[in-house]
């Protein structure tokens, strides 16, 4: 007689990046894994010759298919190690999506050659390991339902366009015997709504019809609810401010894909409805000169025109492909300079913070998730604690206002500003309203990943009080836990580190043992 079919998930995600969601099954003594996204981890000062974003926790050997969520480095910057060890199966994602992979691995691969020089080790990865992961690359269409299968184990899937960014995908999935299947929906990183984008996000209806369905969902805004109504208002008034009543040059550091493209819409909306000549007229100076900095988003840029074929472009960009260009935008007073990365770690917006950050008359708009220990959320908590030390009545002189930031002390004079309302990521209650659609009785678990411990939760006891769900079917999914499932739904949780204990409290019964039989030998001898 059969075993009742299991299969089990687990991550090596622990916060926000890094995601890597591995589903383990075995048949006839086979082991079989799916993995969805294989992304690097970006927080905490990770490089990416850490081993966490060098390593498995699993056999590559066993591996049969590869799901992609969208095309950030957190999702996809490890699949150059996975080809490298071995992997030869299929990586399966949107259409939209495979149009970025190529630029973002070879964006990495250059990050990766930097600390390689500065580490002097020898780089992990090439560009021939680069090309093995485009030639497995298999564009799929949204909304159809596919189904292979492995040593007799069938694995239907469909792909449903979520507004995260371009080609962003939630996905469903079904593994299982005939009478025997697991479910999951993989929310992916989410979004309902996008000025840019304006496409419809599709309802997942393979998911919602199934029973005992396991639900993994982002949480990174979970616990914030909407400030506006329209996700751009603040930006826009953040910039109009800088522009018109501080006269201020502006810097807002952008990650290369997506953010950077929503930014300079929103520029060009601003230029335009502000209008060239009245611009001048009113306020006696020229509309300031808009540069775009990194190589990757000006390459995404023309990718986003071309599928999207609209022009969100303001007129008069400037591309900067050289450091010269990049000293005259520096130099540059009446600017709105866009720098890749956005968490300010690395990239070219790196060499803005070093001579900018100490400029009154700049203002620095930052608009991305800075994940911690990063260079902006140091900034971030920095301008925290000086905001904090003025509500307390500390005068300017006893602020600190220094940080360390790139090896050197850098004071903080520019004005810096946190937008949050540009974000990519769904807020409170967009991924509430995602769970209405499913009917409460076919919910077997909501696993909740992307998100930092605190807002998980936070989030956590949202949806218990909002859907009145049982807040043992709502878990925080991290590396500390596996997850076994049956056809009736989550069966088990295995806290990982329980293996560890277990060997620690053996070793210390056998030396008890040894000890005890050493004590009598010498009692022995005594008599």
């Amino acid at each position: 007689m059969k075993k009742n079919f299991l299969v089990e998930l687990s991550t090596k995600q622990l916060n926000v990046t890094g995601s890597e969601n591995l589903l383990r099954f075995k048949e006839n003594e086979k082991e079989n894994l799916l993995l969805v996204d294989c992304g690097m981890l970006q927080e905490i000062n990770i490089n990416t010759f850490s081993k966490e974003n060098t390593d498995f926790n699993f056999d590559v050997e066993g591996l049969r298919a590869v799901f992609i969520t969208h095309a950030h480095n957190d999702h996809i910057g490890k699949l150059p190690f996975i080809v490298k060890r071995g992997y030869r199966g299929v990586i399966y994602l949107s259409k939209e999506t495979s149009l970025f992979i190529e630029n973002v691995l070879h964006d990495n691969l250059k990050i990766h050659r930097e600390e390689a020089k500065k580490q002097n080790k020898k780089p992990l990865y090439d560009e021939g390991d680069i090309q093995k992961v485009i030639d497995l690359l298999e564009p799929l269409d949204y909304k159809k339902l596919y189904k292979i299968c492995y040593n007799g184990v069938n694995v239907e899937f469909t792909l449903y366009r979520n507004n995260h960014i371009l080609g962003a995908s939630s996905i469903w999935l079904k593994i299982g015997r005939r009478f025997e299947k697991v479910s999951f929906f993989f929310s992916g990183d989410y979004n309902t709504s996008n000025e840019l984008l304006q496409k419809d996000v599709h309802v997942p209806k393979k998911a919602l019809n199934d029973k005992n369905i396991n639900i993994v969902l982002e949480s990174t805004y979970g616990a914030t609810k909407k400030s506006h109504e329209n996700n751009f208002m603040d930006i826009y008034s953040s910039i109009i401010r800088g522009v018109i009543h501080e006269n201020k040059r502006i810097l807002i550091p952008v990650n290369a894909l997506h953010k950077a493209q929503e930014v300079l819409y929103v520029i060009k909306n601003i230029k335009e409805r502000l209008g060239g000549y009245q611009f001048y007229k009113n306020y006696n100076r020229e509309f300031p000169k808009v540069y775009l900095d990194g190589k990757l988003a000006i390459k995404h840029t023309y990718t986003y025109a071309g599928i999207l074929k609209k022009n969100f472009k303001p007129s008069g960009l400037i591309e900067i492909y050289d450091a010269g260009v990049r000293n005259e935008a520096i130099l540059d007073e009446n600017s709105i300079i866009l720098a890749t990365a956005g968490m300010m770690s690395n990239g070219p917006v790196v060499q803005y913070m070093k001579k900018l950050l100490t400029d009154q008359n700049t203002k620095i708009i930052i608009v991305s998730y800075c994940a911690e220990g990063t260079v902006g959320r140091k900034l971030l908590e920095k301008i925290e604690y000086i905001k904090n030390a003025r509500k307390a009545g500390k005068k300017e002189y006893e602020i600190n206002k220094i940080i360390n930031l790139f090896g050197k002390e850098l004071f903080v004079n520019a004005d810096v500003e946190k937008v949050t309302s540009l974000s990519t990521h769904a807020r409170q209650e967009d991924l509430i309203s995602l769970l209405k659609n499913f009917k409460k009785s076919n919910i077997s678990s909501i696993l909740l990943n992307h998100g930092e411990e605190i807002v998980r939760e936070k989030f956590k006891k949202i949806i218990e009080e909002e859907l009145d769900i049982n807040e043992e079917k709502i878990h925080l999914f991290d590396k500390r836990n596996r997850f076994i499932f049956s056809k009736h739904g989550l069966e088990k949780i295995v806290p990982i580190q329980e293996k560890n204990k277990k060997k620690k409290k053996k070793k210390k019964k056998k030396k008890t043992r040894k000890m005890q039989w050493e004590r009598r030998k010498s009692y022995k001898k005594k008599i």
